[in-house]
Parts: C-alpha cells; sequence; structure tokens
C-alpha cells in the first residue's frame, strides 16, 4: 500500500507542487483548499501525513489543527504547517497543539522531501536522490506483493541454508525475495524493484564465471545499486575483483546476526 498524503491549501499552485515531488516516490496525494474541507478528507481517508497551510479561507491553519486534534480518529495523523508565519511565538503555540514541524514558504523540493521523510520513510540516506530518477526506476519494475513500507533485498546463493539464514537475520523489517542461481536472479529483477542485493562468490550452479554473471545482472533496470558479496574470508582474490567493480561491502561467511547488521550498516552508506 502507498504513502498517502493529505495536502491543506487554498493555493492550487502550491497543491501541484506538493504533488510533483511527492507523487515520483509512490506517494498518493490528495488535497483540499480550506480547513473545512481538510477535516472532512482526513476523517474519511486517514492518511499518514497531512501538509496544512497556515493562512487559510473558511478556517485558518490554527483552526483546523485545533479540530485535528481534538478528533480521536485524527488526533495520531502527523501534521506539517507549510507557512509564512515562523514567529517564534507562534511555532511553539503550534507545537504545543501536536504540530510534527513546519515548513516555511516559498520551499524547495529537495527540503519538502527531507521534512516529510523521516515520517513517510520515502528513501534511505540523508539528501533525497532525484525524483526522475525514482519515477523512471518504479515504473520499469515494482516493489513485490507484501512488502510494503520494507526495504526490499534480492539474496543469491545456490545453497539453501544461507538464504533461509540471510531471512532469518533480516526480520520483519526487510522484505527478502531469495534466487538460487543468476537466471532466477534476472527473473526477479524483470518483475521487481529490489534495493539491496547479497550476491554470493562462491556458487557452484551454473555461473561459472560470478563476476561476468554480475555485469550480465547490471544490465537490468532494476538491478540493485547497492551490493554485499557473500564469500569466504581467505577468498582474497575475489574481494579484490568485486572491489575492482566498486562492491565494498562483504558479508563473510560463515555468518551471524550481528554480520548481516554490519553488512546492512555498510550497504546504507553506500
Amino acid at each position: 500500500m502507498s504513502k498517502k498524503v493529505l495536502t491543506i491549501d487554498d493555493s492550487k499552485t502550491v497543491r501541484l507542487i506538493v504533488k510533483k515531488h511527492l507523487a515520483p516516490f509512490g506517494v498518493e496525494i490528495i488535497d483540499a483548499e480550506n480547513g473545512e474541507q481538510g477535516v472532512a478528507r482526513a476523517r474519511e481517508d486517514k492518511p499518514d501525513l497531512i501538509l496544512l497551510d497556515y493562512n487559510m479561507p473558511v478556517m485558518d491553519g490554527y483552526q483546523t489543527l485545533v479540530e485535528l486534534k481534538h478528533d480521536p480518529s485524527t488526533r495520531s495523523i502527523p501534521v506539517v504547517m507549510l507557512t509564512t508565519e515562523t514567529v517564534q511565538e507562534t511555532v511553539v503555540k503550534l507545537i504545543k497543539l501536536g504540530l510534527r514541524d513546519f515548513i516555511a514558504k516559498p520551499f524547495t523540493g529537495e527540503l519538502l522531501l527531507k521534512k516529510v521523510n523521516p515520517i513517510l520513510s520515502l528513501y534511505e540516506g540523508a539528501e533525497p536522490p532525484d525524483p526522475q530518477s525514482v519515477s523512471a526506476r518504479s515504473s520499469a519494475a515494482p516493489n513485490p506483493s507484501g512488502s510494503e513500507g520494507k526495504t526490499v533485498v534480492l539474496a543469491i546463493d545456490d545453497k539453501e541454508n544461507i538464504l533461509k539464514l540471510l531471512e532469518s537475520y533480516l526480520g520483519e523489517r526487510f522484505h527478502v525475495i531469495t534466487a538460487g542461481s543468476g537466471a532466477a536472479a534476472k527473473t526477479a529483477m524483470k518483475q521487481f524493484h529490489f534495493d539491496y542485493m547479497f550476491l554470493d562468490l562462491t556458487m557452484d550452479v551454473p555461473w561459472t564465471d560470478i563476476f561476468a554473471s554480475y555485469a550480465d545482472i547490471k544490465k537490468e533496470e532494476s538491478s540493485p545499486e547497492k551490493v554485499a558479496v557473500m564469500t569466504l574470508r581467505t577468498a582474497e582474490d575475489d574481494i579484490a575483483r568485486a572491489s575492482g567493480l566498486g562492491i565494498h561491502t562483504v558479508l563473510y561467511k560463515p555468518f551471524a546476526a550481528p554480520d548481516v547488521a554490519k553488512a546492512i550498516a555498510g550497504l546504507r552508506k553506500a
């Protein structure tokens, strides 16, 4: 299920700007042109986030926030204020009412993404990716069913016990798709988008040259940019070749849960 954002603003231009920058990340945008309409839509649609203008006709942002926070059905929805009103006393008053954050107008798409990402988890890292590249990648391959809100991992290894260990250690925070061969991995990437890849360097079937196969996999549009290789600590030549391909995260076999967590941390920094 995609994230849902309600924009309450009397400016159609602002509502379109919000949609332009969030829609490429798979966000469903609903809107309202005043506070009264906005409260009704919030009660009906239960969005994941409300972007609320401060200066509006019918019901201004302060009155709307009061209404939202007094209603048990909308009280828990995070609200970020879009406003030219940045006087400290006003901001403090709004925060005491339950405001999550505010964005000063005029704002850039980058600032908007940085403000909403801690709430919606649209991307990883401190800096937002280019929305156009996200849109192109999303259209090329969707996330697999059941992965909503999770980082999607492709694990490639011909040993079933290794794949089961990865699934177990990655737990509920990640959605893991496993492949026992290069062909199965390429098929999966034609169907789904993946965020991370765990790639075994010592597979017996039927990749005679794992590095040539990796180069082949990288041709797929949905091939993950962040890759960890799995190998023995003694396989120095293979590790060096992987590094030459730009793969610097290594999960050494045999591994335990802390090792997998360390590899994930390495991928996030990559």
